[in-house]
């Protein structure tokens, strides 16, 4: 589920290792699940947060909120 997008995307975006961790799974549980509710359930943390961090960054995938 992580695509050559989102590879690039992880380059330019993310240059610390934990950075490049959070983006990682970020994207990843979004690939993996039905919609952002599911993908943040996922990653343990709140479907707005997920949102708010989606809506600080331009991302290599169209997200439905």
């Amino acid at each position: 589920g992580f695509v050559d997008a989102d590879h690039a995307w992880v380059r330019e975006h993310a240059t610390t290792l934990p950075e490049i961790e959070k983006a990682t799974l970020r994207l990843v549980a979004l690939r993996a699940s039905r919609n952002l509710t599911n993908a943040a359930a996922r990653l343990g943390m709140a479907p707005v947060s997920l949102s708010r961090w989606i809506g600080r960054r331009k991302l290599p995938m169209k997200i439905a909120h």
